[in-house]
């Protein structure tokens, strides 16, 4: 494999460099580190895919081309909903009552392009719920 597959840490103010070995951190029953399949980054077709290691979901609605989501107008919508905030070409914040199904707090960044990381919780199906809901469907 000509592709250094280490986690590089770089320390600036010291000048020092590590490289952390991550092979053993790949799941191979994953469809994504596991069996390479990267259909979650294919903008031809609607995808909604939990977020290894990281209690979120990404959807990604299958948008026509140069469509976007304007997120002032969207952040304006939620505000009774949370705190929201544009910034940085996102809008990101957390619902004052919504609950994941384990109880945890939900968070929600959506980009202009329609794709949504929804964290909380790892189900597909609920996340989806709540950009149909929340963003639109």
């Amino acid at each position: 494999d000509a592709v250094d597959r280490s986690l590089r840490s770089f320390e600036l103010w010291n000048n020092e460099h590590r490289a952390m070995a991550v092979d053993s951190a790949i799941n191979p029953d994953c469809r994504c580190c596991g069996a390479r399949e990267f259909e979650f980054l294919d903008a031809d077709a609607d995808t909604t895919r939990m977020l290894c290691g990281r209690n979120a979901v990404q959807v990604r609605p299958l948008r026509a081309a140069n469509s976007s989501i304007d997120l002032e107008n969207l952040a304006a919508r939620l505000a009774g909903k949370g705190a929201f905030k544009v910034g940085d070409g996102a809008l990101r914040g957390t619902f004052n009552d919504e609950r994941s199904a384990s109880g945890q707090p939900v968070e929600l960044v959506v980009f202009a392009d329609g794709r949504a990381i929804i964290g909380g919780d790892t189900d597909p199906t609920w996340a989806q719920g709540l950009y149909n809901r929340f963003i639109g469907g």
